[in-house]
This record gives structure tokens, sequence and C-alpha cells, in this order.
């Protein structure tokens, strides 16, 4: 059963400064009777609870003593609901579970309110994409292959959408909590995350668990991010038995396409260079897809229906076995790389516009 929460503010004051321990209030109204223990939790290292109330009935109020904004949750035990709070010391929230409704909140709290405002700009987008998922598969499983491509593609452009939302949020909203849970909640590159971390500098909330978790996920993404450095050498065989060696083609740019044929994303990738091969050829850009396969036949029967017309190679080795991924520190796929004439990396995870349109031929 899905519980949706609706938030409405109780107070319209100011909330006591941060720091100081000062009680969140929280009146709980239930659209059902419960009976059992509410918790209040919020992550450290882990979900910790750090209060609770005994509830038999339709309606409670708990006061917790917190030090700092946070996202705090109200959950119960046995399974009910599972409410997140942006919450900050001294302000009043008041909870309404309701099965059957959107969640609408509004609090006297900043966070919260900003919280809010976040939520009903990505509500429609979201909404979108889960009526797109289910029609994608009843697409493919009719065997409407181009159909349901198109609305992968569809799927896709409301992703970055919804990206670019949130993106815009944070940097307009730089000093908030709000805005440090949006990042670490956020699927991006390594440019995108290094600019992120450069608008939250200033951030005061960088004792939470929240920022902790920003932080690891930028340094592993920096660990992988490999652009403007010498490409790594390599030597794997082609899928006619010819062997391939990276440095044979210095002295022309080249794009490292990596592939996996189970792997969706990576198939629509290979059709849209399919379409512009022509034009990359033009440009002297010699295309190498490495695939991931660990089972030949499914790489040569992905290659096939493909069509792919250029480099294509394979050293049928699991994911994580592969020499040439390692070297290019590929933990997902598609991935792609453009390397120079002088065997460097000039661009890391490249669209294909971006590629058409600033690899100068040499």
């Amino acid at each position: 059963m899905k519980i949706k929460v609706f938030f409405i503010s109780l107070l319209l004051g100011l909330c006591a400064n941060a720091g100081a321990q000062s009680p969140a209030t929280f009146k709980v109204k239930l659209d059902k009777p419960f009976k059992g223990k509410v918790y209040v939790a919020v992550i450290k290292d882990r979900l910790v609870n750090i209060d609770s109330v005994e509830v038999d009935g339709t309606e409670f109020s708990l006061s917790s003593a917190i030090a700092q904004v946070d996202e705090y949750r109200l959950r119960t035990k046995p399974y009910r609901f599972d409410v997140s709070v942006m919450a900050e010391p001294g302000c009043s929230y008041d909870v309404i579970v309701n099965e059957d409704s959107d969640v609408v909140t509004s609090a006297n709290g900043r966070e919260q309110q900003l919280f809010n405002v976040l939520k009903q700009r990505l509500k429609p987008i979201m909404e979108k994409v889960g009526e797109l998922g289910p029609r994608y598969m009843q697409l493919k499983e009719a065997g409407k292959l181009e159909e349901a491509e198109e609305v992968m593609n569809a799927n896709d452009a409301l992703y970055d959408k919804a990206t670019q939302m949130k993106f815009d949020f944070i940097c307009q909203n730089p000093d908030t909590y709000v805005a440090i849970n949006a990042a670490n909640d956020y699927i991006m590159d390594f440019r995108q995350m290094k600019e992120l971390r450069k608008a939250l500098a200033e951030n005061p909330h960088k004792n939470t668990y929240a920022w902790c978790s920003f932080e690891k996920k930028y340094k592993e993404l920096a660990d992988k991010w490999i652009q403007d450095k010498p490409a790594p050498d390599f030597t794997t065989t082609d899928i006619n038995g010819k062997q391939v060696r990276l440095s044979d083609f210095r002295g022309h740019y080249v794009l490292l396409d990596f592939w996996a044929s189970w792997c969706v994303p990576c198939r629509a990738k290979m059709k849209e260079l399919k379409k512009v091969y022509a034009q990359l050829k033009a440009k002297n850009i010699t295309v190498i897809s490495i695939s991931l396969d660990e089972k030949k036949e499914a790489w040569l029967k992905a290659s096939q229906e493909d069509g792919i017309e250029w480099v294509n190679t394979c050293d049928v080795k699991p994911f994580r076995d592969n020499v040439i991924g390692k070297a290019y520190k590929v933990t997902s796929v598609p991935k792609l790389f453009v390397i120079n004439p002088e065997g460097m990396i000039v661009s890391q995870d490249p669209t294909v516009d971006y590629i058409l349109n600033n690899i100068k031929e040499k």
C-alpha cells in the first residue's frame, strides 16, 4: 500500500538558530488508525532513531530535540509509513498521512518550504516518466522496437530536463541544506558535480550525512575522471580476428566506445553513432567499439543486429576482469572517450553532437 503525505505549516514565525538543541514539533494525522511505535530517525553513518512515541489512533504529536537542520524521518513499527521532513530546530510541522493523495507540504521552516518548491517543479516531469516506463515495456514485448526506442528517447529527455532543473535549483539556493540533499541525490557526470561542489563551497551544513555522502561520490567520480590525461595503450582483437593496437592510430582522432550487448542505452548509442558514422569518417575520426561482453555469441549477435561498420573489438571477459575497461576506469556503460592525434584524452563522456561540432578535422 502506497502512503502519500501532506505537510501543512503551523506557524509562520522564525525557527531557532541551528546549533542549539531545540525541539522540532510534528503533529500528525492519519487517514486510518495505527497502533504501534513511531520513531524519529536521522542518518549518520546509518539510520539512527533519536526519539519515539507510542501511538494508538489517528492523531499524535511529538516534539524532538534537534541541534541542526537535516532530513529527519518519521517511521513506524510495524511498518505503515516513512515520511521525510527537512526539519529545523524550533520549527513546527503538521503531517497528514493519506493513502490516496499526493504529497503537499508547507512548513514554517525555510528548508521544508524550498523542498516543497523543488518537489512541485519535478512532479509533472516524474509523472510523465512513470507513464513511459510501462509503455516502453509494452512496446518492447510486442516487438515494436522502433516505437520503444522513441519512448526511451523521450524518457531520457525528461530525465535530462529534471537533472537540469535540480542543477539550477541547487545553484539558486547554495546556502541551504536542501541544496546539499538535492546534490546528493543527483545523477551527474564529474563536470557537473565539480560545478555544484564549487557552488556549495560556503554552505553551512557540511556536518551532515548528506554532505559526507556527496563528498564521497565526488571523490569516486574524480578518481574515474581521466580527461586531459594520456590515453592508456592497449592491444585487442577485432571481430575479424585482426589485432588492434590503439597506438597504431596515433596521428588521428579516435573515438572509443565502451558498450555491451545487454545494455539498452548502449544499443541506443550504437544506433546514434551509426547515423553519424559517415560524418565522423569524413572528419577523419576513427571509431573503435570495445564490447565488455563475456559471451562471444552475444557480442556477435548484437554487432550484426546493430550493423557496426567500424572497428569492433571484444576480449570476451567478464566486465570486472576486462583489462582495457580497468585502464579507462569504466564501471558503467555506455562510456565514450575522444583521443586526439597526440594520444591525449580530450573529452570524456561527450555527446555525439559535441564530437561533430568541436572535434576539428586533421
